[in-house]
């Protein structure tokens, strides 16, 4: 659900695609939703 609104969120902002390459809001995408789940799993075993 997390990753389905953060993606949501980057969809609607103004400077998505006119600012940046293609893939490169995916990999940041991507990255961020990466740190989330970590840091979730890091906080859930300790």
């Amino acid at each position: 659900m997390f990753p389905f609104l953060l993606t949501k969120l980057v969809d609607t902002l103004p400077l998505n695609d006119h600012t940046f390459p293609p893939g490169r809001r995916y990999y940041a995408v991507m990255a961020a939703v990466r740190v989330a789940v970590l840091r979730g799993l890091f906080f859930v075993f300790v």
